[in-house]
Order: structure tokens, then sequence, then C-alpha cells
């Protein structure tokens, strides 16, 4: 399913905007994109006073559109050294941090280092950052991979004991047991992967109109010297406790 809004103005350019709902970055509620990546998008558009359609997809479809589509722009996308030459990255808007998550009630699942990770069927999000860093480490899909759509979907196989682990970001885990007025820490050991740190920025099609990029990079600028922007990167800076995290070894 597709949802869009229109965040009513006109423009210059038709500057379209694609996103994946995730409560960690930006979702879909009451009518409105919320989240801290559509509240830093919310500032970059007011300054430009560009008002595009945003619409929501899969996470791999959104990615295609960014990718292969002018004049596109994605809300949250991981910069990696793999994407880098193949996006403008415009603003930061969060911090990404990848885990094995793992069922306190299901110790034999937890894992300590990258050996026992590999022999535990572990659901990931398809063409995500997580999948591509498994898939750089040795994982395969015949083998200890099982591919999702979204985490939704994986925490539904994670509880009904489809798979052993979850490798995503711990924030993901830790939002979806508080929506259910859980604390997560009693629920799940998580097993940080230190290396996996990345950041992750609003990103825009690489072959997108010169005079829109201008626009856009000239008001990204503008808001990473506000105030208002430096409050949403702190207040996603501490909701982040990585005190009882354990970390994986080689």
């Amino acid at each position: 399913m597709v949802i869009s809004f229109n965040l009513n103005a006109q423009t210059a350019y038709e500057l379209k905007a694609v996103a994946s709902s995730h409560k960690m970055f930006q979702y879909f509620e009451d009518g409105q994109v919320k989240g801290p990546s559509a509240e830093i998008f919310n500032m970059l558009m007011e300054e430009t006073s560009l008002k595009p359609t945003v619409a929501f997809y899969p996470w791999a479809r959104a990615l295609n559109k960014v990718l292969t589509q002018p004049n596109t722009l994605i809300l949250s996308l991981t910069r990696t050294k793999q994407r880098e030459d193949n996006f403008i990255w415009l603003i930061k808007v969060n911090e990404s941090r990848r885990a094995f998550i793992s069922l306190k009630s299901k110790p034999e699942h937890f894992v300590t280092t990258l050996v026992q990770a590999k022999g535990k069927l572990v659901a990931v999000t398809r063409d995500s950052y997580s999948y591509k860093s498994l898939i750089d480490k040795g994982f395969t899909e015949s083998k200890n991979l099982y591919i999702v759509s979204n985490i939704d979907d994986a925490m539904i196989l994670f509880k009904k004991g489809k798979v052993d682990l979850i490798y995503t970001d711990p924030k993901a885990i830790k939002n979806h047991y508080n929506d259910m007025g859980k604390n997560s820490n009693k629920i799940v050991n998580i097993t940080l992967v230190p290396e996996a740190q990345r950041d992750i920025f609003i990103a825009i099609n690489k072959k997108t109109d010169k005079h829109l990029v201008d626009r856009l990079q000239l008001a990204a600028k503008t808001v990473s010297q506000s105030s208002s922007y430096s409050e949403v990167l702190i207040k996603i800076k501490n909701n982040t406790d990585t005190s009882k995290f354990s970390i994986l070894s080689q």
C-alpha cells in the first residue's frame, strides 16, 4: 500500500519525496508524517518554500525510486561507502546502529560472536543497509538469512519463533516494545556490532535538476546551523542508551 499526502504549495520544480515507514525515522499517522527525519525534512522544505508530495512505499521500492528517478528525495538513507557516489547527500537526520536481537526467553539464541550468529536464522529487511552488511560478512539467503519487507514482519516471525535473531537498529526494537507499553530490556538481548554504526541522511537522486540541488543544499546548510536542528539531533542521541548492550566479537 502506498500512502501519500501533499504539503499544499506550488513549486517551480517537481520535487518528489519518498520514504519507508519506520517509527525511528518517519511514519504516517493521523494524516501527518511524524518522526525525527520528518521534523528535519519539514525544516528543509520550509527553508526552500518547496512543498512536495511525500509517498510511503516498502523499503526496496522507495530506494529504487530515489535511485532511478531524478528530482526524487528520500527522507532517510544510511550513508555508506558503497552508496556514496550514487546520491547527493543533503543533511543528517539520524544515527544508525546495528545489533543482533534475541529473546531472553530463548537463551540458546543469544550470540556474542559472528560465528555464532552465522549458525542462526536471522531476519533482515530486503535491500537494506542491514541486509547488505550481513551479505558482506558472509551470510546468505540460502543458509542463514530470512528476508522480510519491514521490521514489523520481522517482529512477527521473531515472536513466533520462526527466526532466531533480528538484525536491525536496536532503537527499532525499543520503539516496538515501548508502543506496547513494555520494557524491551526485560524481553530481548542486544548484541551490538560496533563497526556497523553509520549516519543517516536525507538524500536526493544524483541526476536531479542542478538549480533544485543548489536550492536544497543552501537550505540544508542553513538548517544544519539552526538551534531547532541541533535540538532534534540531541533528542535522538539521548534516546539511545547502549550501556546494557553486549558487544559482538569477531
